[in-house]
């Protein structure tokens, strides 16, 4: 199966409501394997900034918002976002952090 190229209403029904159909449940357990048997490959493949690594975490997270799993559901948004190259916050504190470092080991010397 092309896990890039389906239409989200074909595993999840299309809309939001998701509680009253089992058929549609047992269609998004089977979207979310696959999309998390498919994350090692494409990292392994492609390295973790790319566009298909960025997409299959995106679509583990609004699978697991469907869910009301949001801490899981944030995790792999957040995932989405590194895998895109976008960084956080604390990428950036910590390289900060690691240059001042670096700046005093090197200032101390005489």
């Amino acid at each position: 199966a092309d896990i890039f190229n389906y239409n989200i209403g074909q595993y999840g029904g299309g809309g939001w409501d998701y509680d009253h159909h089992s058929d549609n449940n047992n269609n998004k357990d089977r979207a979310l394997s696959l999309y998390q048997e498919a994350v090692t490959p494409l990292r392994e493949s492609f390295g973790r900034v790319n566009p298909h690594l960025g997409l299959a975490h995106n679509s583990i997270g609004i699978l697991y918002s469907a869910r009301g799993e949001w801490k899981h559901a944030m995790k792999y948004f957040y995932d989405a976002l590194a895998s895109y190259g976008v960084r956080s916050r604390a990428d950036g504190e910590n390289e900060t952090s690691t240059a001042n470092k670096k700046g005093q080991s090197s200032s101390s010397r005489p």
